[in-house]
């Protein structure tokens, strides 16, 4: 599908969205001009067509990212729906398309571009069976978040210390996205944890276990790694699972 797409021109629609009797969603993938030390830029973008309410090809959202050639690598740069279209399920949508296209082309490493390392989506990456090469990673990093989920909903990060936390806070991945932060001192205040030494996972799942199931830990992610793939028929068979459901969006008429 790669080889199909061209600079500057419309690209390529690879898929067809019913979601009316007159309002349909088209997936395009798309290739910029821009390119970051000669590896190029593209784009996955959903349209939208009503018939009903003269909307033809109004661009929803779009997820872009750069695709390696050389080391079959992909990094993901962001996600962008305009606002009267979200809450309904396109970013989850269009990561899934990223990482379906990666996996159809050969591009076994996934990762995310500097300015764009978002912990929620090495998560999803990890959920689609990508994880770093070097675990112990997890133990010995000062950056390693935990993703912790209270209450059965409420998702947050944990972070190893109070210096990252605030590193993270003052950054525009924070500002642009919903993030939650807690701090150790949040779980118990009763656990004083030695912080010129590096926390560890087993003490993090103490604290866990100490606040009475009101928290749990969901998985570890670490932001300045490559996610390399790990089960390619399960990650396959995962992302396009995800992009069968896409009954799951809902339509959502223009006022």
């Amino acid at each position: 599908m790669l080889s199909k797409v061209e600079y500057g021109q419309k690209g390529i629609e690879f898929d067809n969205i019913p979601i009316s009797s007159t309002c349909y969603y088209t997936v395009s993938l798309e290739k910029t001009f821009f390119t970051h030390r000669n590896v190029d830029q593209y784009f996955v973008k959903i349209y939208r067509t009503d018939t009903a309410s003269n909307c033809h090809h109004e661009n929803m959202g779009y997820i872009y990212f750069y695709l390696d050639p050389e080391t079959r690598t992909s990094s993901y740069i962001g996600t962008y729906v305009k606002p009267e279209y979200r809450s309904l399920g396109l970013a989850s949508l269009l990561t899934s398309y990223w990482i379906k296209i990666c996996l159809d082309e050969g591009y076994d490493f996934l990762t995310t571009n500097k300015a764009q390392r978002k912990p929620y989506l090495l998560y999803i990456l990890k959920k689609s069976f990508f994880e770093i090469d070097d675990t112990e990673k997890y133990d010995q990093s000062k950056h390693t978040i935990h993703i912790c989920q209270a209450g059965g909903a409420q998702r947050f990060l944990l972070f190893k210390s109070d210096e990252i936390a605030r590193i993270f806070q003052s950054g525009k991945i924070y500002r642009g996205d919903d993030y939650r932060i807690m701090l150790f001192e949040d779980l118990d205040a009763s656990i004083v944890l030695d912080r010129g030494e590096t926390v560890t996972s087993d003490q993090i799942q103490e604290l866990l276990e100490r606040s009475k199931g009101k928290v749990q830990l969901l998985d570890r992610v670490l932001l300045s790694n490559i996610y390399t793939l790990r089960d390619n028929n399960a990650a396959y068979d995962l992302s396009t699972r995800r992009i069968d459901a896409k009954d799951e969006i809902q339509y959502r008429s223009r006022r």
